[in-house]
């Protein structure tokens, strides 16, 4: 039997907003820091490092202060 993986927060986020980026769900941009939190329920730091982690693996461009991220 494998070992069970343990997620950190950051990863699990990344894991939910990997899923809705693949499948489209928000189109060309995505919704803002803030109303992640609000959405996920998690800390800002916790979404800035899932968001780091799409743009690492290249399903996100970095964004500029004020704009919104580009899928």
């Amino acid at each position: 039997m494998k070992p069970l993986q343990v997620l950190s927060a950051s990863e699990q986020v990344a894991g939910y907003l990997r899923e809705n980026l693949l499948r489209g769900t928000w189109g060309k941009t995505m919704p803002g820091e803030s109303r992640l939190v609000a959405q996920l329920g998690v800390g800002c730091d916790t979404i800035k490092m899932a968001l780091r982690h799409l743009e690492q693996e290249g399903l996100l461009g970095s964004q500029g202060a004020g704009r919104r991220r580009k899928i």
